[in-house]
């Protein structure tokens, strides 16, 4: 389960005036900077006339080019539970 957790003032424009990153990869951080509540990765399809393909596919863009980190959360045990999405400062902090 991948959750996505909105910061405040964490917002990084650069990402618009690149030619190399996808429409579609633009689109869902633009989504994800203005949603309101967590969502998992899965069901970002709800959200996109696009399959679950294309989207992992554009999101993984996102990944690539330092937009967006996912960290793997464990329990005391240290079993997988999910991941974090954060989208990044326009610095590369979280």
């Amino acid at each position: 389960m991948c959750l996505y957790y909105k910061k405040e003032n964490d917002l990084n424009n650069t990402i618009f005036g690149r030619s190399d990153i996808s429409a579609r990869a633009k689109g869902i951080y633009a989504f994800l900077l203005n949603h309101k509540y967590p969502i998992s990765k899965k069901d970002l399809h709800n959200y996109f006339k696009e399959g679950r393909d294309s989207l992992s596919t554009a999101f993984n863009e996102l990944v690539e080019n330092d937009y967006v980190t996912i960290e793997k959360v464990r329990n005391e045990k240290g079993n997988f539970i999910g991941s974090e999405i954060h989208i990044l400062k326009e610095d590369g902090e979280i």
